[in-house]
Formats: C-alpha cells, structure tokens, sequence
C-alpha cells in the first residue's frame, strides 16, 4: 500500500474518510473506485484544496455564511469553477467527521443497523458508503449545498468577465 504525503480534491474524488490509523490520517475515495492513503487529515487535505484554488478554507467558509447564515457544518466551495463543493458529515474537528463531494451522490437512503438509523449514500460510481447519521441530518446537507451551488452559478453567470 502506497501511502502519499499530499492530495488535492479534483472532479474524481468521492470522499475523504478519517482513517484513525498511525501511518496515514485519510483514506481518499476515488469516482474509478480506488482509494488513496494521505498523511494528512480530511480538514488539511479541504484547506489544500481551496488554496490550491486561489482562496482559503477560511475565505471560502465565510463567504459561504455571509451569502448563507449556515454556522455549522459549512458546505465548502473547493472549486467553484468546476462547482466542487464538499461538505462534512460532523463538526469539522469531530473524530468521525468525513467529507463528502457533492457532485459525486448519485442517490442516499436510509438505513437501520443494529436499530440505528443511518445513512446510505450511493455514489456516481455505484460505490457504497454507510455513515452513522440520520437521513435527515444528510438531506439538510445535500440541501444547503444545492443552495450555495445555486447562487454560485448565478455568480458566474452574471459575471462578463468570466466566460464559459
């Protein structure tokens, strides 16, 4: 297993999952099915990726509570361009908090195990995740971001200097 000191979200990434291992703290999956170990964590690998979009985390984050007034569990704009936007699961210093690209959820449900409810989510790929939160809790998520993608194509779209 190759274990990678960086990683940048792009249109292939599905998710980051906290990997709670020694060697590598994300497992990247990938939309061809793969997965990636970085040596980093989901937030740094989040913050990465804004940067390496000319912002930052920060920037992006209140950007998105001025247009917003969402305070907790901030959808992030990664790459506005090519509206990838990620959103995490928990409180962004949460131990079990995961990020999820927005553009990738083909399909979520509800599922029970051990009489828990949680999520399903099923990704473009047909790649399958259970995460331990109420189908509600996920809705508001897919929700808030469908707005910030929203507003921001009617950005762009009203730019003239940015052309598609």
């Amino acid at each position: 297993m190759e274990i990678q000191s960086h990683y940048l979200i792009s249109e292939v990434t599905n998710a980051l999952i906290p990997a709670k291992k020694i060697d590598y703290d994300t497992i990247v999956i990938e939309a061809d099915g793969s997965t990636k170990h970085v040596r980093r964590t989901p937030l740094q690998i989040v913050k990465d990726s804004c940067l390496s979009n000319w912002s930052t985390y920060e920037g992006r984050k209140r950007a998105v509570v001025n247009y917003t007034n969402y305070r907790e569990r901030v959808p992030i704009p990664i790459n506005p361009l090519k509206e990838i936007i990620a959103f995490p699961t928990h409180g962004v210093k949460h131990y079990d908090c995961c990020w999820i690209m927005f553009n990738q959820v083909d399909f979520y449900d509800r599922v029970y195990i051990n009489s828990t409810d949680q999520t399903k989510i099923i990704f473009k790929n047909n790649h399958e995740l259970i995460f331990n939160m109420p189908v509600e809790s996920f809705e508001k998520l897919m929700a808030r971001t469908y707005v910030i993608l929203d507003a921001i194509k009617r950005t762009y779209r009203s730019s003239r200097f940015l052309v598609r």
